[in-house]
């Protein structure tokens, strides 16, 4: 388990109607919003199914068959991504997404198929921008994204894409609204495969947003 997060240092004395007062203030109460708990998890999509999550994205490259599954409430989105590809309600490419709300079997309250085209990281990274653009407005707190057998590489664009959607600059701004993300879970087939590349993923990330408040 991951938190991304940033170290401050102590604040300068400076005075309460200071200009630099009220940004530094800021800076703290922004750092103090911004962490959120980035976890890295082997799951199956059934075991998926079962995180308690507000929002589920599911990673779909093109060339991914769905199994069939006669036990829908065994694996309901095995069962539903099945159903969608069957039916071709969702078209090919990296950021082509479908929206769900309440899948029969599935704890997430709503639930995106995106695809990510050949599985690459830059067509993840765009595949999670996509989905991640639907929540816009709904205060999401806790994601789980499945990436399945993503490559470390795509792995790190699913974490860097995902703070880069729920990013909110706060620092010099009164009334700035913070980062509403507090939990991410990050489901993949080989946790031990692909943990290192998490980890410096999840160090990028917090030297990026670091940088971006000091700018």
């Amino acid at each position: 388990m991951t938190m991304v997060m940033s170290t401050s240092r102590l604040a300068p004395k400076l005075r309460a109607s200071s200009r630099l007062m009220e940004e530094w203030n800021n800076i703290v109460e922004t750092n103090n919003s911004r962490h959120y708990e980035l976890e890295l998890q082997s799951l199956s999509l059934s075991q998926a199914a079962n995180l308690a999550a507000d929002a589920l994205i599911l990673l779909w490259p093109d060339s991914a068959v769905a199994a069939k599954s006669s036990q829908t409430a065994a694996d309901p989105l095995s069962h539903w991504v099945h159903e969608v590809l069957a039916a071709k309600d969702l078209e090919e490419g990296a950021g082509q997404c479908l929206p769900a709300h309440r899948l029969p079997g599935v704890k997430a309250r709503r639930v995106v198929l995106a695809r990510t085209g050949d599985g690459s990281a830059p067509q993840v990274r765009k595949a999670v921008a996509a989905a991640m653009g639907l929540f816009k407005g709904s205060a999401v707190k806790t994601l789980a994204v499945c990436a399945g057998a993503a490559s470390g590489a795509s792995v790190a664009a699913a974490v860097q894409s995902v703070a880069d959607s729920s990013y909110s600059y706060t620092t010099t701004k009164s009334k700035g609204k913070p980062r509403s993300l507090q939990k991410v879970v990050l489901a993949v087939q080989d946790k031990a495969a692909v943990k290192s590349v998490f980890d410096r993923a999840c160090a990028t990330v917090v030297g990026v947003e670091l940088a971006k408040e000091w700018a």
